[in-house]
Formats: structure tokens, C-alpha cells, sequence
């Protein structure tokens, strides 16, 4: 649910710490670690819908501050990623394919292009990124469009 719900790869989701989750007064949100490879970004700021909120805040007990603790890092989580896909039945679903619906969702939503990529951590093309403006309201603008009937906010 988080995955497909914060759009993050998979070994930053493993990461998630509990001190990168808040609350402001328009909601949740998440400041990853900004440790990112040449090629693949991570971004700087991401709005939490109420999907996103359910396996992140809560109850559950945390090793180290870390939300999924019980992976080491992608490769003790992609096993488990592939048996229960097994035992669900699922075949040729990648972890990356969550990322791909987070795209789909929010373009069905009417979300704009430059807005999914700052969602996902991906550059913009051009030098995009440095004319346009309020961020943050845009992205929490595009997280709460998937509140409607089939993704109710919660709180």
C-alpha cells in the first residue's frame, strides 16, 4: 500500500524512518533521505493521502525508528516480495510495476506530467524544476485527487 501510494523504490521504502514522516496543518508528509544514486532521484518532499498514512502511522512496533525493519534492504525483501506473490497467485508483477500504477493512478486523476515526476523523484526535462513554483501545494493538490469514493482520507 505504501509503495503504490508514495511511488518511492524499493530500497527507500524499506528506509522509511520515523522521522521523515509529519504532520503540517494540511496533513501528512514525508521528507526522505536524499541519498540517491547518479541516476535515480528521490524526491525531496512527498504528501501523504490516507492510504499512504495507514502502514506508516500507527501502533506498530519500530526497530531502529524504521517502518519496515524486519527487511535488511531490497535483496531480504525481494524473496519475500516473490513468495507472496506465489502464494497469491500473481505472476510477472515487480516491485517497479507499483511505481508504474502510482503514474497511472495519478494521470487518470488529472494530476500534471511535471507534478508526477517531482512526486517520483524524477528530474524534470529542461530546467523546468526551476520555473515552476509552489511545489508543495501542487503535490498535496495531486495526493488528495485519490481521496474520492475509492480512496477515502482518513484520519
Amino acid at each position: 500500500m505504501a509503495a503504490r501510494q508514495t511511488g518511492l523504490r524499493e530500497n527507500k521504502l524499506i528506509e522509511i524512518h520515523e522521522e521523515w514522516v509529519m504532520q503540517r496543518g494540511d496533513g501528512w508528509w514525508m521528507a526522505p533521505s536524499t541519498e540517491q544514486t547518479r541516476i535515480k532521484g528521490v524526491p525531496k518532499i512527498i504528501p501523504l493521502n490516507g492510504l499512504a498514512c495507514k502502514p506508516l502511522i500507527g501502533d506498530l512496533p519500530r526497530i531502529g525508528g524504521r517502518f519496515f525493519s524486519q527487511w535488511k534492504d531490497g535483496k531480504s525483501f525481494k524473496h519475500n516480495w516473490i513468495r507472496t506473490c506465489e502464494r497469491a497467485g500473481v505472476h510477472d508483477l515487480h516491485f517497479q510495476d507499483l511505481r508504474h500504477t502510482f503514474s497511472t493512478w495519478r494521470t487518470q486523476c488529472g494530476v500534471d506530467y511535471a507534478v508526477i515526476q517531482t512526486l517520483k523523484g524524477e528530474a524534470l526535462p529542461g530546467s523546468a524544476k526551476y520555473y515552476i513554483h509552489n511545489w508543495e501545494e501542487r503535490l498535496r493538490d495531486a495526493e488528495m485527487r485519490l481521496r474520492g469514493p475509492f480512496f477515502p482520507e482518513k484520519r
